[in-house]
């Protein structure tokens, strides 16, 4: 697992603070998704298309990329384009290649792309994370 300290590593994502967290289940680096309700939640549909908003850390309040967000928390979101990088997460299980295509896991992490689904981003970098016991990051581009 790499060790990094900040969500987004390469680029500058459009930022915004506009919506709350429906439940305590957002950690930045996950993929988000607005409900019928205006409310962040983690992407939910395996291999389905998103917006590339990825949760951001919250540095100004002091908390780091491990601190989940509360329920009604805002939400900082990076609004990512091609090329640029963040530190996503991959669920327990995965075992990532380098410069393999990604799609959502539908639970707001990304996973290994399977069939024609939508690709989301590319790792960076090869990540084995079969053991667990968690999640785990990965370096990706945004595609």
């Amino acid at each position: 697992m790499s060790e990094r300290n900040t969500i987004l590593l390469k680029g500058e994502p459009i930022q915004t603070e506009e919506y709350a967290a429906l439940a305590a289940n957002i950690t930045p680096g996950m993929l988000v998704e607005l409900d019928t309700n205006s409310k962040f939640i983690p992407h939910g549909t395996q291999g389905g298309p998103s917006a590339r908003w990825f949760a951001l850390e919250r540095t100004e309040m002091n908390q780091d990329i491990d601190e989940e967000y509360a329920a009604n928390d805002i939400v900082k979101i990076g609004s990512c384009h091609q090329g640029e990088e963040i530190s996503a997460l991959i669920p327990s299980g995965a075992n990532i290649a380098i410069d393999t295509p990604l799609q959502s896991n539908g639970a707001g992490k990304l996973e290994a792309r399977t069939g024609s689904n939508t690709i989301v981003a590319r790792s960076r970098e090869t990540v084995n994370n079969t053991a667990g016991p968690g999640d785990a990051r990965l370096r990706v581009a945004i595609e």
